[in-house]
């Protein structure tokens, strides 16, 4: 009985201090981020993809969320680029 106790405390603790992936905020920021490219409002989306990311920081690389994220960023900077020239 201890030793689960024991695993629940530091599974409750570790996500607490890293983070968790599952973060509803995450989703939400992308959203954001995606709706306001969309709009041409290329300094606003990618502040939005950025907060996104910060919440996964502590996340594998290979998290589909990150990865997600981390190619918006790509195609939002590309689309920025594009529209000044």
């Amino acid at each position: 009985m201890c030793k689960y106790l024991g695993f629940l405390f530091i599974y409750f603790l570790s996500s607490s201090l890293f983070g968790s992936t599952d973060n509803p905020q995450v989703l939400e920021f992308y959203n954001q981020g995606k709706e306001s490219a969309d709009n041409g409002s290329f300094t606003q989306s990618l502040r939005y993809l950025n907060q996104a990311l910060g919440f996964l920081r502590q996340s594998s690389s290979t998290h589909p969320m990150r990865i997600a994220i981390e190619k918006e960023i790509r195609i939002v900077k590309g689309k920025s680029l594009v529209a000044r020239y």
